[in-house]
């Protein structure tokens, strides 16, 4: 693309309220590569009405989905695709993550703060120690743990 061509693609989306001017790294130049807002690709050479048409075609068909559904219980997910998934090296490719539902999952309960320190009686001096193993809880999980070690 020339200067020329840029300012003249800027000057067009900027003269729509709220436009913008995008530009893909990952698309060819006449396959989406420049677009004033979401809908309006910017086609550097010449193009017949008819390879246009079949252009935008091509980016609009649905594309080839894959779902892949991992849960577990723990706050280090790891998992292994079996077959693995074969990608052909001459299509691209992209990943999203669609969904993700937790509950507690996140770990509130690690070394740095994991440790309850506490004095059976008023004249002894004897501190007893209770830790509670690190992870995700709620309140009365951690009240549970607690009482647990009494």
């Amino acid at each position: 693309m020339t200067k020329q061509q840029f300012k003249e693609l800027c000057k067009y989306a900027w003269s729509k309220p709220h436009n913008f001017v995008a530009i893909d790294l990952t698309s060819p130049k006449n396959y989406g590569k420049f677009r004033s807002g979401f809908a309006d690709f910017y086609i550097i050479e010449y193009m017949s009405d008819t390879e246009l048409l079949e252009k935008i075609v091509q980016n609009t068909e649905p594309k080839t989905s894959t779902q892949i559904v991992v849960s577990d219980n723990s706050t280090k997910i790891k998992t292994t695709l079996q077959p693995p998934l074969e990608l052909d090296k001459m299509q691209k490719y992209e990943m999203a993550l669609v969904n993700l539902e937790t509950y507690d999952s996140f770990p509130n309960i690690d070394s740095s703060n994991n440790v309850f320190r506490y004095s059976p009686g008023s004249q002894q001096r004897q501190w007893v120690d209770i830790r509670i193993p690190e992870g995700g809880y709620d309140l009365i999980d951690t009240i549970q743990k607690q009482s647990k070690y009494k």
